[in-house]
């Protein structure tokens, strides 16, 4: 019994306290600007890519527009992305990039396949049909800046969520009036989901929301099939000697014929069309929807003058709109902010004071935050 209780006392003697566990808080997320850098660097230095997808606009409970995408990129030169709607199977846009020869079909005109320089021109001429999916993803594989990731402003982590299984971060930002949320993988750093609300406020009716919900299934680095990059068949199209295509730089709401912008420096701009107007005609044609106003501008030569006729506040007005030829899209990106004022910014510094961008008009001016 002596040794027994001698032992336990040995034993209690020696034991050690349990150890503290520490706690150690949590890491921080990763701000929104590495969130978007690490992606933009995911697409630049992707040496293969490919994607399927939906679009779904929407502009109530009732009114749906669905499109269906698929992408296939390897790098340096290969590319092809096509949309159609999802309704109307025939209905498709195919653009391909393949021995340095850019190549385009659409509906619009069956016997026909276009050829181009570049690549990037197709696909700007596909943004207001696809409903800008010619020029989001393909951007961020071709332009090694970052595409229209570099477009964001006022970006700001908005959380996480799950996507397919996956935890995503999301990123809330604009692009001028629009917003936008980028659903990102945690892991891939591939886009996943993204969402876009744009503020329509016709002239003379009530503001309503346009939504636009765009889903990626995507794949990086792995073995693009050589179907997945091969375009139509095309042995009995006829050949278009390629022309920088024709514009008069509207962009429409979906199915209407809304103009929902009106782009700077265009002849629609120096026509003095507006943000609202609806485009009842273009050279004496009716006009219902983008479509129609894309298969009559490139039937015309630039410099022809076509009458516009329009309705503003109830009323039918006319002008006189000269078709040109549309300038590359990095161009058309600069002008809307090239020679505009920059934005007021009034703040209090540490030292207690005010800092009033305006005060400093004609100097360089660096703010850290």
């Amino acid at each position: 019994m002596r040794l027994a209780v001698a032992l336990s006392c040995l034993a209690l003697a020696c034991s050690s306290p349990a150890p503290r566990v520490v706690q150690q808080p949590p890491a921080p997320p990763p701000s929104a600007d590495d969130i978007l850098d690490r992606t933009v660097e995911t697409y630049a230095k992707a040496t293969s890519y490919a994607d399927r997808g939906t679009s779904i606009e929407s502009q109530s409970a009732t009114q749906h527009e669905t499109k269906t995408f698929t992408t296939a990129f390897v790098r340096p030169a290969q590319l092809r992305f096509e949309f159609r709607e999802e309704a109307k199977a025939e209905r498709a846009h195919v653009i391909w990039l393949a021995d340095g020869v850019a190549r385009s079909t659409w509906f619009v005109r069956p016997k026909e396949v276009q050829e181009f320089g570049d690549v990037m021109t197709p696909l700007a001429g596909a943004a207001g049909v696809s409903a800008s999916l010619s020029l989001l993803i393909p951007s961020l594989l071709l332009d090694t800046n970052g595409g229209f990731i570099r477009r964001l402003e006022q970006a700001a982590h908005a959380g996480e969520t799950t996507v397919d299984g996956r935890r995503c971060y999301q990123i809330a930002a604009q692009i001028e009036e629009e917003k936008v949320t980028l659903v990102i993988d945690r892991e891939s750093y591939l886009i996943r989901r993204i969402d876009i609300i744009d503020r329509v406020e016709p002239t003379g009716r009530e503001p309503y929301d346009v939504a636009q919900t765009i889903d990626y299934e995507p794949r990086i680095d792995t073995t693009i099939a050589a179907a997945e990059l091969a375009g139509p068949d095309i042995s009995k199209l006829t050949v278009a000697s390629h022309e920088a295509p024709r514009w008069i730089g509207v962009l429409f709401n979906d199915q209407t014929n809304e103009i929902r912008d009106v782009l700077p420096n265009s002849p629609a701009a120096r026509a003095g069309l507006r943000r609202g107007d609806k485009l009842v005609s273009l050279g004496g044609t009716p006009i219902t929807s983008v479509v129609d106003v894309i298969r009559l501008v490139q039937g015309h030569k630039a410099g022809a003058k076509l009458e516009a006729e329009y309705e503003r506040d109830g009323a039918r007005k006319t002008t006189g709109v000269v078709v040109a030829f549309r300038p590359n899209l990095a161009k058309v990106q600069t002008d809307k902010i090239h020679g505009k004022p920059a934005p007021e910014i009034n703040l209090a510094t540490v030292d207690g004071k005010r800092f009033k961008l305006s005060d400093h008009k004609g100097k360089v001016v660096l703010i850290d935050f």
